[in-house]
């Protein structure tokens, strides 16, 4: 099996997405390279990897994208972010009043930190809609 690193970046030239490979030397402006066209330059704050699986829907999850979960009492809303406090890896990083909670990501129907069945759901990301982010009690 084939290992791709696959990233998307909103382009500088446009504001449109890009998916594709990516290349940066150094602290200079990043490219992605999307499949079968050419190169883009992307706004570095847009950049996110994907985690190499898909939400309930079919659709690549991306750090970035913002998730909705139900778990046994609840439905959670957070984001796809990076973490290397504890656990390395893409965490669902859920805020909470006054403390931050963090959710493995998996790949499709999983079995969370708690053994709760849970749905993942892509229902927007962090750059084009902030507002969907929650702060739950």
């Amino acid at each position: 099996m084939e290992r791709v690193f696959l990233f998307r970046g909103k382009r500088i030239d446009n504001g449109k997405w890009i998916t594709g490979c990516m290349m940066q030397h150094g602290f200079e402006t990043p490219y992605i390279f999307e499949t079968g066209t050419h190169a883009a330059a992307v706004e570095p704050s847009t950049v996110g990897q994907c985690l190499g699986f898909e939400d309930e829907s079919g659709k690549l999850i991306f750090e970035g994208d913002i998730i909705q979960r139900d778990i046994t009492n609840e439905t959670i809303v957070g984001d796809v972010v990076w973490t290397d406090v504890g656990i390395t890896g893409f965490m669902l990083k859920v805020t909470r009043k006054d403390h931050y909670s963090f959710f493995s990501m998996g790949r499709g129907k999983f079995d969370d930190d708690i053994g709760d069945k849970c749905n993942d759901k892509i229902i927007g990301n962090i750059h084009d809609n902030p507002e969907l982010m929650e702060v739950l009690k």
